[in-house]
């Protein structure tokens, strides 16, 4: 196997990062769609319970992947703040 160029490594950075873009806008659309259906149905953002068996869903399924699990927590507990404050934003606007 020929050994790759840091250029061509980068350049699958570059496309990596360009996907992940892509993912956290969709993410960010099911957000505000959650926080439509939240508002309708007087539910809080917040729901604690929910989001605990999620990360322990994710964490679940990282025993494929091997990714340091401190680095996960440090991810979706960051994708999860963001999707609070969109889903916040839009139960205030409803109010």
């Amino acid at each position: 196997m020929a050994k790759r160029s840091i250029s061509e490594v980068r350049q699958d950075f570059e496309a990596l990062d360009k996907q992940l873009l892509s993912l956290l806008a969709q993410r960010s659309q099911l957000s505000e769609e959650m926080g439509a259906l939240k508002a309708e149905s007087h539910i809080n953002s917040l729901q604690p319970a929910i989001w605990e068996a999620h990360l322990a869903n994710r964490l679940t399924e990282n025993m494929i992947f091997q990714l340091d699990v401190v680095f996960l927590h440090k991810i979706f507990n960051l994708i999860h703040e963001e999707s609070l404050r969109i889903q916040n934003q839009i139960l205030a606007n409803k109010k």
